[in-house]
């Protein structure tokens, strides 16, 4: 049983004539710290002796008390600091709404600690000293580490002991309320409450410091051990209040704004339109108090959340709020996180971490997440305040940052060795010798290929060589003729071959690429990976890569380790490098390196204008762009399409704008066309200035995007169209391609179509997906006879954490973070990154649904006849058909002749104007899981196992869980038999969302919901109506229900009624009467091999 000391509760709720007394040394601590003198005298006291014993130890138990229930003199001995006094703190009880006996106490001579650390910690320490610490309990470790003399930690504040943590909800007095209510716009309301208070007496029992009973003077030197009374303080009246209101609040006795508001922080939880934020420690959250802001303060940042944990600190069950934090977390209140600025790397991440995962766990009470950053000069927010002052305070308040922003922001951070601010990097910058992985971050455009060209140029000159490693072809030979080495295919045409080495697309960095690459060739070389985060995530993503995936990890492993090993050196630059793609090359050399990571944090002084365009398409953007061209001016067009189909990519603009404009020069810039040896932007890319001044018009789709420097001076605007496509960091890249500083004139998508995973935006849930699937994959296809295979293993799937994984997980959750608020996201970057951003409204509504028009009409009239070319295509064998995919280069002609044959083959029905139509809309993907759900089941698992074997074989024994995950589709299957597809297949069956209630209640278990997330990818909400879900669910079969009528029922109800679908309405039946005959003539892989090619 637990004795609590009912002493310090009764000091807090004494007569307030009863004196406390706080020292001058604690007062001035707390007023340096920018904390009004009310807040002081309400919440702090001076204590030592026995009031010093009581407050702290109140939790104690009887077990350590005496008869008397005096402390043992152990514990007398251990808390013998406390006779030497400190200050004491403590508020208002959340869940109670009375004075709180738990806080905080700073002892004036802290203690060194062991006990401070948890049993992990201590083990930790123990094998440093050489002490194995499995087996001993924590004071055994404790008694072990004090032979051994370990320093131990200084416990600069305490907290009561067997007694749950709190929070700090300072008292306030209605002076600090009123500044609060103010700034939130209740301050009408507020007086009320201050007026009723009068009115109904309470004035009376409330003295200006009924806290600890402090007297209101402060103390002097004379006499520093006297009370302090607390001055009052004028009070300007300003708005708003009716004159009646103004008049009585005028006529109070000014002292009433000094007395405690008792009902304050009830109050604030009735009202979430005013924001909470939270800072650690109570001394902060006065100084936050006194600013006018609502702030509460946890005792820890990892104090906002509880979560079981063993005897070793490992976490066993889910984390959840504190009881006290749930009060706050009602009516979408925004909560803001104001925890100090360290420049310690682990109490970095530590912060990070507590944020997200208290955020996240507020969030899901849908509370409004923000994060307040400040220089890192002032660690405090209470340090900033008392220097900077409160408008200083204002202006950190609203550049705070969304929960989302500050996890991306958290992914671009980067520790570096070396801050430089210079326009362009400086060729003498030099870099230690010893450093084995230098990593550079400079903005766009200020020379960090050049750079590196220059530091490995005498290398080169004695003749070591150089390996460049790029995500694009186009690129590659761009950085070829920069870097001063050949391109991969252009070695056999070259004098010096691959003498100096060469630059290589990772796609190619494997045994069987032709010529196939080995890492024992790379000994003592330089490697370079320009533009690093991207060529990452395409090593990680792209399905260029799938079919060596396993194998070309494991050759860059190979290579790193090799030329680390032999002397040589890896450079890493990208405009937005972070410690995700350092932290991974080090992560696969296995090792400890020396790194050497240079920071540029240059911004133009000239901030460059940008305009951005408003509006649900891109209309208003282009007409703005027809007026640049109509009075003369060179514009490059921007857009993230190039397909036929799209109405704003760079094949439709081009139609139309030379339709439209015939007399101009317009150049298309796109995949296509640069591979294409018929057309005039083959090439380009090893000599774009000079191309590129010859044409009064250019639409690049996003192969100019990274490591593409545009100098020439002969464009006056930069247009760019962006639905989502590209991630925030690409785009920002294209945008700066342009170097220089002309307007840029952009129209951006609200949120982006990308999900990648099951979308989650949190690393732990989004990994947890991709294992859930794949090991259901396989025991699904165990169970259907898929031999065990001793070979067979994930990629690193016997280290703890995998590397590749892992920054697989952290970039799909920074792109799943991205989509959610994509244009807010780009916006603040792009402010950040120096430009002056003006919005622009839509013009004339007519005008500008005119040109939509237009240019829908242009578009059909393009699809229409690259359909008709299709179809005039000739037809080719099946060896002209595989000689074709092979090629990197093809023209418009070679590309019709493939786009028919693979339709042909992957449908086997004659080719139509409306195949080609479903097929450019993704039909194939859709029949695809409908036909083995139904018709084709008995072929699923061959295909599956099929598709895992030759994985297995092309990564020698390994394969990557995405790449399997997004392959196999046994999972998807099985999950949607489970939910009972199949039941909306008849055409002639009604549905409502009363009669599939029930269907949709079973499916809202949280197995089940996971389930869908992570093998479906789409989401199953508890808000979720079965009409809705069942049409989410169909869509992903190309199928839906179809309306019928809005009907009363007999029961007077009235609900819409929905008739199933007909699921082989649209013609899938004789493409799945095909594909039966072929999976039983030749098995499901041909098809498989023919869909993926084009």
């Amino acid at each position: 049983m637990i004795v609590i000391n009912d002493s310090f509760v009764k000091l807090l709720n004494d007569n307030p004539s009863q004196q406390a007394t706080i020292s001058e040394r604690h007062y001035r601590e707390w007023i340096e710290s920018a904390v009004d003198p009310a807040i002081i005298g309400l919440n702090v006291a001076s204590l030592s002796g026995d009031a010093a014993y009581e407050s702290l130890l109140y939790g104690l138990p009887n077990t350590v008390r005496t008869n008397t229930g005096r402390l043992s003199s152990g514990l007398i001995q251990k808390y013998s600091h406390l006779d030497d006094g400190g200050w004491w703190a403590s508020g208002i009880d959340i869940l109670t709404g009375e004075p709180s006996p738990w806080g905080c106490f700073k002892p004036d001579s802290p203690r060194n600690d062991l006990d401070g650390m948890t049993l992990k910690q201590l083990g930790e320490l123990a094998k440093k000293q050489g002490i194995n610490p499995y087996g001993w309990d924590k004071s055994q470790l404790i008694r072990q580490l004090t032979a051994k003399e370990q320093e131990s930690k200084t416990l600069k504040y305490e907290h009561p002991p067997k007694v749950a943590t709190e929070i700090f909800a300072l008292r306030v007095s209605y002076r600090i309320g009123l500044k609060i209510a103010k700034k939130y716009d209740l301050k009408a309301q507020y007086v009320k409450r201050i007026l009723k208070a009068n009115d109904s007496g309470e004035k009376a029992k409330r003295s200006k410091s009924a806290g600890f009973g402090l007297s209101a003077d402060p103390p002097t030197e004379r006499d520093p051990n006297r009370a302090i009374r607390l001055p009052a303080r004028d009070f300007s009246l300003s708005d708003n209040l009716d004159p009646i209101q103004e008049a009585a609040f005028l006529s109070l006795d000014p002292d009433i704004l000094d007395s405690e508001d008792r009902d304050f922080w009830q109050w604030v939880i009735e009202h979430p339109s005013i924001g909470i934020l939270i800072t650690e420690g109570a001394k902060k959250a006065g100084s936050l108090l006194s600013a006018g802001y609502a702030a509460i303060a946890l005792p820890g940042i990892f104090n906002g959340y509880r979560q079981e944990k063993d005897s070793w600190g490992n976490a066993i069950g889910m984390p959840r709020l504190i009881p006290q934090l749930l009060p706050f977390s009602g009516g979408g209140r925004e909560i803001a996180f104001f925890f100090d600025q360290d420049i310690k790397p682990s109490t970095i991440k530590n912060v990070r971490r507590a944020i997200e995962r208290t955020g996240q766990l507020l969030g899901s009470q849908g509370c409004k997440i923000s994060v307040a950053r400040w220089s890192s000069e002032f660690k405090g927010i209470d340090d900033f305040i008392a220097s900077q002052g409160v408008e200083a305070l204002d202006q950190i308040f609203s550049e705070r940052i969304s929960l989302d922003a500050y996890k991306i922001e958290n992914f671009s951070a980067i520790t570096p060795d070396l801050i430089i601010n210079e326009r362009y990097i400086p060729q003498s910058l030099e870099v230690p010798e010893s450093a084995k992985i230098i990593g550079i971050k400079a903005p766009k455009g200020t020379g960090k290929t050049e750079w590196i060209s220059e530091k490995i140029s005498p290398a080169l000159a004695k003749g070591d060589r150089s390996l460049v490693l790029t995500h694009r072809v186009q690129l590659g030979r761009e950085l070829a003729n920069r870097f001063g080495v050949n391109y991969r295919s252009e070695l056999a045409k070259s004098e010096d071959g691959s003498l100096l080495g060469y630059v290589l697309c990772v796609d190619s960095l494997h045994p069987k690429a032709n010529p196939q690459f080995n890492p024992l060739d790379w000994e003592n070389a330089t490697i370079i990976i320009d533009e690093c985060e991207q060529v990452f995530w395409h090593l990680l993503n792209s399905p260029t890569c799938e079919k060596y995936r396993a194998k070309i990890i494991d050759s860059l492993r190979e290579l790193l380790r090799i030329v680390v090993s032999t002397g040589g050196k890896i450079y890493l630059s990208d405009a937005d490098l972070s410690m995700n793609a350092i932290g991974y090359v080090q992560s696969l050399i296995g090792y400890p390196l020396p790194n050497y990571i240079i920071e540029n944090t240059y911004k133009s002084p000239l901030k460059r204008e940008l305009y951005l365009f408003d509006g649900n398409n891109p209309s208003s953007l282009i007409q703005e762009l027809e007026i640049a061209v109509n009075s003369g001016q060179k514009a490059i067009v921007h857009t993230d399409g190039q397909k036929h189909k799209s109405n704003w990519g760079t094949r439709n603009l081009e139609y139309y704008l030379k339709k439209k404009y015939p007399n101009l020069k317009i150049l298309r810039i796109d995949s296509e066309s640069v591979a294409d040896r018929s057309h005039p932007a083959y090439g380009c890319m090893g000599n774009l200035d000079q191309i590129l001044s010859q044409y009064d018009l250019v639409i690049c789709s996003p192969v100019i995007e990274t490591g593409v420097s545009i100098d020439c001076n002969h464009f006056d605007a930069v247009f760019a169209i962006s639905h989502g496509v590209q991630t925030i960091d690409s785009f920002a890249q294209t945008l700066a391609r342009v170097r220089s500083d002309i307007p840029r004139y952009i129209w951006i998508s609200g949120h982006s179509p990308n999900r990648i995973g099951n979308g989650s935006t949190d690393l732990k849930q989004l990994l947890a997906g991709e294992h859930f699937k794949a090991k259901n994959t396989i025991r699904i296809l165990q169970s259907v006879g898929l031999r065990e295979i001793t070979e067979f293993t994930f990629l690193e799937d016997g280290e703890k954490y995998s590397p590749s994984l892992s920054l697989w997980g952290k970039n799909a959750v920074r792109i799943n973070l991205e989509a959610k608020n994509y244009r807010e996201l780009l916006m603040k970057k792009l402010e950040n990154e120096g430009y002056k951003i003006t919005p622009i409204e839509p013009g004339d509504k007519e005008s500008i649904e005119a040109l939509k028009d237009e240019i829908k009409s242009a578009s059909d009239e393009n699809y229409s006849e690259h359909k008709e070319a299709v179809l005039n295509a000739d037809t080719i064998s099946n060896s002209e058909y595989n000689s074709l995919k092979e090629k990197r280069e093809l023209t418009e002609g070679e590309r019709n002749q493939l786009k028919r044959a693979r339709i042909e083959r992957t449908y086997g029905i004659n080719l139509t104007d409306e195949l080609i139509t479903k097929d450019d809309d993704g039909w194939y993907p859709q029949i695809r899981l409908h036909y083995f759900l139904t018709v084709g089941n008995d072929f699923l698992a061959d295909r599956d196992k099929k598709k895992l074997g030759d994985a297995l074989e092309n990564g020698e024994g390994k394969v990557f869980k995405p790449d399997i995950n997004r392959s196999l589709l046994s999972a998807k299957i099985e999950l949607l038999k489970l939910l009972n597809i199949e039941q909306f297949f008849d055409p002639e069956k009604e549905f409502t969302g009363d009669n599939l209630a029930d269907w949709l209640d079973r499916l809202k278990s949280p197995a089940i919901i996971a389930q869908i997330k992570s093998i479906l990818g789409f989401s199953l909400s508890m808000d979720d109506n079965p009409i809705c879900f069942a049409q989410r669910l169909l869509g992903a079969l190309g199928l839906k229900l179809s309306y019928v009528a809005y009907r009363r029922f007999p029961d007077g109800s009235r609900q819409r009624v929905y008739r199933g679908c007909d699921p082989l309405a649209d013609g899938r039946g004789e493409v799945f009467e095909r594909w039966i005959e072929r999976d039983r003539e030749l098995g499901t892989q041909e098809i498989e091999d023919i869909a993926i090619a084009a």
